[in-house]
């Protein structure tokens, strides 16, 4: 006969093992979610819409896009940020680049750039790097240095990494919603709500409610109201008020020539006021000048970009650096924060580790509102285009070409055309001026 203690024993085991079960299962619910709905799909191919799975590749770029990097499989790679992100894999697909992947990544940084990179670099098959860069990306402030590419490969080592990781279970929940969106509204509907619904009173016309209605306690019920009237004061970023201009500090031997008036005269937006869309019209005034308070450039980055130069150095590889387009009113942001000669500096050391295709420059492309979705990101039309000329550029065969030169449009790369110049910055570098287009290389003797 079992005493009075050991029946509380083993009550007391019992539902520690239940508690032991629950939790358990409890613990498993994110990997079975992650297993079941596999939202970067390394567990097998998915078919799922586009918008659903822009879901999974937004909450982590590099994740989404190196599970899709087959080694051995392609010959063209795209490297950068979200600008040449925009340079999709589809874009070369459809001039007959059928080997060219785009492994750049929305909100991607310098460091991102150079550890996709190490992945790639001893890849046989991979003959062209196209990197887009620009002279906001060389300030290590620049996103904090933000590097998600050793995590990504971390999660893509093997499949318990995957399953356990939570951000990917988050991931998961997200993409099951947007795939069961109607059944999990079905189910809400027979779910009885917690929350009454709210009742508002009628305040009056607006501009016509008395000030003592607004203040009563049925409206503003523990609204805090400031103590005093006394002014807030000016905001400040750092050492920098906002109505001052940032002064950029230098990099101690790195850049330190200044080029003739002429040269710099044709990187200056002369700008009328304009009527622009609101969310440009507000990146120009906010993002602008946070862009270059305390600007600085960083040599470990510039090494970064002269590690992927010489790869491209060698027989049978090719690689282009582009600067993309933005809107003239935000290049103009670059002049009012005095960098306009560094700017042209990029372009010039660039030059000396490889062919740059410079887009971002006052001409008809940037003068046109229409053409951007933000004062950063040009729209798919501008991005074929961009494609279509960097095929071009591309030891990528006459068919691509050809095709290529069909589809041309706003945009023209190549120097050949009637309306090209040539402008001699230095004794070693040369600047090709065409149609919406710059090419910057060094001479060839």
């Amino acid at each position: 006969m079992r005493t009075a203690k050991q029946t509380v024993r083993r009550g007391c085991l019992a539902i520690f093992a239940l508690s032991l079960c629950c939790a358990l299962v409890i613990g498993a619910i994110p990997a079975l979610v992650t297993l079941t709905v596999d939202p970067y799909e390394l567990l097998g191919e998915r078919t799922r819409p586009a918008a659903v799975s822009e879901l999974a590749e937004k909450d982590h770029y590099p994740l989404w896009k190196l599970a899709r990097y087959r080694p051995g499989n392609h010959d063209t790679v795209i490297l950068g940020d979200s600008r040449a992100r925009a340079l999709r894999d589809k874009y070369w697909h459809e001039l007959g680049v059928t080997g060219a992947i785009n492994l750049a990544y929305g909100g991607g940084t310098v460091p991102e750039i150079h550890a996709t990179f190490n992945l790639i670099r001893n890849d046989p098959a991979i003959r062209n790097i196209v990197v887009g860069i620009q002279l906001r990306s060389l300030d290590e402030r620049h996103k904090g240095g933000m590097n998600r590419v050793p995590e990504a490969v971390r999660l893509l080592g093997g499949p318990i990494e995957y399953l356990k990781n939570w951000s990917v279970a988050k991931t998961a929940f997200k993409v099951f919603k947007a795939e069961n969106r109607q059944t999990l509204q079905m189910i809400g509907g027979f779910t009885p709500s917690l929350v009454t619904a709210a009742s508002a009173a009628e305040l009056g016309r607006t501009g016509k409610v008395p000030l003592q209605t607004l203040l009563s306690p049925d409206v503003c019920f523990a609204c805090p109201l400031p103590q005093s009237a006394a002014p807030a004061g000016r905001r400040h970023y750092g050492r920098y008020a906002m109505v001052h201009l940032p002064r950029w500090r230098g990099t101690p031997g790195l850049w330190t020539r200044s080029y003739p008036s002429e040269l710099a005269a044709l990187y200056e937006p002369q700008i009328q006021p304009r009527a622009l869309p609101v969310k440009i019209q507000r990146q120009v005034d906010r993002n602008g000048p946070a862009d270059w308070r305390g600007f600085d450039i960083s040599p470990l980055y510039w090494q970064h970009l002269e590690e992927i130069a010489a790869w491209g150095r060698q027989p049978g590889r090719t690689v282009i650096f582009v600067i993309p387009p933005t809107i003239a009113e935000m290049q103009a942001t670059i002049h009012h924060h005095g960098l306009g000669a560094l700017n042209i500096a990029l372009r010039v050391e660039l030059a000396k580790l490889g062919t740059v295709v410079d887009f971002d420059y006052p001409n008809m492309l940037t003068f046109e509102a229409d053409n951007f979705s933000d004062a950063y990101h040009f729209r798919s039309p501008v991005a074929r285009a961009i494609v279509g000329e960097l095929a071009a550029l591309l030891p990528t065969g006459d068919a691509v070409r050809r095709l290529a030169a069909k589809r041309r449009g706003i945009l023209g790369c190549d120097g050949i055309g009637k309306t090209a110049s040539r402008y001699d910055v230095s004794t070693e570098i040369l600047m090709v001026d065409d149609k919406n287009c710059r090419n910057w290389s060094r001479r060839t003797l």
